[in-house]
């Protein structure tokens, strides 16, 4: 399997990543996510044809496959649709912590430790989506990495979350209160 290095943490990706599920794949469709290759179990869902044609008219390539695939892939919960995708981007905390200033906002963000379950990280994102939050610090060890389970169960909030991974918490907590962002714990 190939690998990469993302930001500045050290920590190895897959070259190759994947999501699933109705709502996270069309997600990524309307967040501009470069998707590589969209799969789809024969049609038995209406939103399947509608994500085809977006599909078509963004020149992504389509396969039908036969839901054994998404059944020995992903287990429970894919409803027959999946896509390739292009790496995350994730950003640096420079930038992250610039994002409200730029908006002119005052700034919100998450700054999560030791979250080690998938569906809980995906949950926690769905809610950062929905607060506004500017973005989410992540730990790079002892923690749930934006895996496919996590876009699944964010139902695909994930793409619209900016999302940093740092090495230690406690150097972004310190970065942040130099920015003069006040730290609250929960």
């Amino acid at each position: 399997m190939k690998t990469r290095k993302i930001g500045q943490t050290g920590r190895l990706r897959s070259a190759d990543e994947w999501i699933y599920g109705l709502n996270p794949v069309l997600e990524a469709l309307k967040a501009g996510r470069g998707i590589k290759t969209l799969y789809l179990a024969a049609g038995r869902h209406e939103k399947v044809q509608g994500l085809r044609q977006e599909a078509d008219r963004l020149g992504i390539s389509v396969k039908t496959l036969d839901a054994g695939f998404f059944d020995e892939k992903f287990g429970k919960g894919h409803q027959g649709v999946a896509a390739d995708v292009r790496p995350r981007r994730y950003f640096s905390l420079d930038e992250l912590l610039g994002f409200p200033r730029e908006k002119g906002e005052i700034p919100l963000f998450f700054v999560l430790d030791c979250i080690e379950d998938p569906r809980n990280l995906g949950a926690i994102l769905r809610v950062a989506d929905a607060a506004g939050v500017h973005g989410v610090v992540l730990q790079a060890y002892r923690a749930a990495g934006l895996s496919a389970e996590v876009s699944k169960a964010s139902a695909g909030a994930v793409e619209y979350v900016p999302v940093t991974v740092v090495a230690n918490i406690k150097n972004a907590l310190r970065e942040m209160k130099e920015r003069e962002i006040t730290i609250v714990g929960a």
